[in-house]
């Protein structure tokens, strides 16, 4: 249960400074406070992101809330990513919750088992991360799919070829491993076209 997050406490203290200044620099902290922090928020993901790329993780963070991910997600015409980001944000496990699932996962790979959470929170963590995990690769098939689609279209095939070409690379299945003959029967029959 990897946790990629930096928690940053900030005080609005000044020292060294006279009542007057520090009064001055408490007032003009206030406007710019949460334009800092967003400010830190990104610097610190672009670092976190390069750090991730260079150990070879795929996961990346993004500092801004879900609500605006999925305002630009619709903006840019992307509804899948608007669905798989509307939702609430997922719970935090906690620093004990964290080490109890942490080892629990160490376990079950050692026992090579699948793991399962020993905490109601770490539970509730894993499920919304395998949904997560579950909807990206949904959306890697059918970006998989719908490439093929547009292959096998553009290079002549009819709609049930190309439609049989999208099944195949759906299913990460090879042309081979499929009889072609039988799913064309299946798609007539499910189409009302006979057989």
């Amino acid at each position: 249960m990897a946790s990629y997050h930096l928690s940053v406490k900030t005080i609005k203290r000044s020292a060294g400074r006279s009542a007057t200044a520090a009064a001055a620099y408490r007032s003009a902290s206030v406007s710019t406070g949460g334009p800092e922090i967003e400010a830190m928020r990104g610097v610190w993901a672009e670092l976190q992101n390069h750090a991730l790329e260079l150990a070879g993780q795929v996961e990346r963070v993004d500092h801004r809330s879900l609500e605006v991910q999925r305002e630009e997600a619709l903006s840019l015409g992307d509804t899948l990513k608007a669905e798989e980001l509307d939702r609430e944000p997922e719970q935090k496990l906690g620093p004990a919750a964290n080490a109890i699932e942490r080892r629990a996962q160490l376990v079950a790979e050692a026992e090579g088992r699948d793991y399962e959470p020993l905490t109601q929170r770490g539970a509730r963590v894993h499920a919304v991360r395998q949904a997560k995990a579950m909807y990206a690769e949904m959306r890697e098939r059918l970006d998989l799919a719908r490439d093929a689609w547009a292959e096998a279209r553009e290079g002549g095939l009819g709609h049930v070829s190309a439609g049989l070409a999208a099944l195949r690379a759906a299913a990460g299945r090879q042309a081979k491993d499929l009889n072609p003959d039988e799913i064309k029967e299946r798609l007539a029959r499910i189409a009302g076209r006979g057989a």
